[in-house]
């Protein structure tokens, strides 16, 4: 069950989302993490680009895993998960020497968005994220 308004379909979608964090957060060789540090593990990547190009929905899924009980204190070895996102995101500007063709330049679109959504739950207060 949820808090949030959303209809069946996207509900059932939401869970699917979860599951996968999850099953990539437990799969994770490093420790203390939850599905918040999953959306900027390297095993997203090969996630379709347009899901974190939607930052509505992106939002969405934050809200939803919050509500869920995953923790956004959690300090895992890589840290909070917007310490991750943080980290994932800078280490990709740094590797990122690459032409800018519109491929990268959405991959990189889609790492800001997950940092952008953490960092507002952080702001907002929803969470220590």
């Amino acid at each position: 069950q949820t808090q949030l308004a959303v209809c069946p379909r996207h509900f059932r979608r939401l869970c699917v989302i979860e599951q996968r964090l999850t099953k990539i957060a437990m799969a994770a060789p490093i420790h203390n993490i939850n599905a918040l540090h999953s959306l900027s593990s390297p095993n997203v990547d090969d996630w379709p680009v347009e899901f974190f190009l939607d930052i509505k929905m992106l939002g969405l899924v934050v809200e939803f895993l919050l509500e869920r009980g995953h923790d956004p204190c959690l300090e895992g070895d890589v840290g909070s998960p917007l310490t991750s996102a943080m980290d994932k995101v800078c280490s990709w500007v740094k590797e990122s020497d690459k032409e800018f063709v519109e491929e990268n330049v959405k991959k990189t679109l889609a790492r800001f968005n997950v940092l952008a959504v953490l960092a507002y739950h952080w702001r907002a207060g929803r969470g220590t994220v």
